[in-house]
């Protein structure tokens, strides 16, 4: 995963609410992925983890992802107490295996309202 210079640091900065759509359907990078596997390699990528050692940073999961989507019947496994582990206390899943587009434009405004009344 490539990650640009500025990006980790810009995502970490934001107060809105920053929502992982999980894919539900198998990718040979991410066979075996469960949801707190992805979690840990999206924080990894903007951390930039295995890059130079001045250019890392240190943010927690928590900094960059606060609510995970997936499908229901997707391969990734949830796997609660290590997302909580993370700090990601919320979590929707879906119960088809794939999105439904007018499930998930609900579930994507319930998270953000809470964030629109703050403006």
């Amino acid at each position: 995963m490539v990650v640009l210079n500025g990006v980790g640091e810009k995502i970490a900065s934001r107060t809105c609410p920053k929502v992982l759509l999980l894919n539900g359907l198998n990718d040979n990078e991410t066979r075996g992925f469960s949801a707190s596997s992805f979690v840990t390699a999206i924080t990894e990528a903007l951390n930039r983890t295995h890059g130079k050692g001045r250019n890392r940073l240190q943010n927690a999961p928590k900094d960059y992802i606060d609510t995970v989507f997936m499908p229901g019947q997707g391969l990734a496994r949830v796997d609660g107490r290590v997302l909580e582990h993370q700090q990601i206390f919320h979590m929707t899943v879906n119960s088809a295996p794939i999105f439904d587009p007018g499930l998930l434009i609900n579930e994507l405004a319930r998270v953000a309202r809470p964030a629109l009344r703050e403006r």
